[in-house]
C-alpha cells in the first residue's frame, strides 16, 4: 500500500506563513488526534500510510526524509 508524507511549512508567528501548521492542527482534529503540532521538527504517523511533518522552512535535508514515501504532499500558504 502506498504511503504519503505531509509536509506543512511556515512560521505560525507570522500570520498567514503560519497557515500550513493550522491546516496540519485541523487534519490532526479531523482523525481523532490531539491538535497540538510542536514548532519544532516533528515527523509523526498519523494513520498507517500517512505521516506529517511540520517544519519552518523546506531545505535540502528534508530529501532524507522524502525518499521513504511513495508520495509527498506540500501544505503552504499560498
Amino acid at each position: 500500500m502506498p504511503t504519503a508524507l505531509l509536509i506543512a511549512y511556515g512560521n505560525v508567528s507570522r500570520r498567514d506563513d503560519g497557515v500550513a501548521v493550522h491546516i496540519l492542527r485541523r487534519l490532526r482534529q479531523s482523525l481523532g488526534l490531539p491538535p497540538d503540532v510542536d514548532d519544532e521538527e516533528v515527523e509523526e504517523h498519523l494513520t498507517e500510510h500517512v505521516a506529517a511533518l511540520a517544519v519552518h522552512q523546506l531545505g535540502p535535508e528534508l530529501v532524507e526524509d522524502m525518499a521513504s514515501y511513495d508520495f509527498v504532499v506540500f501544505i503552504d500558504a499560498h
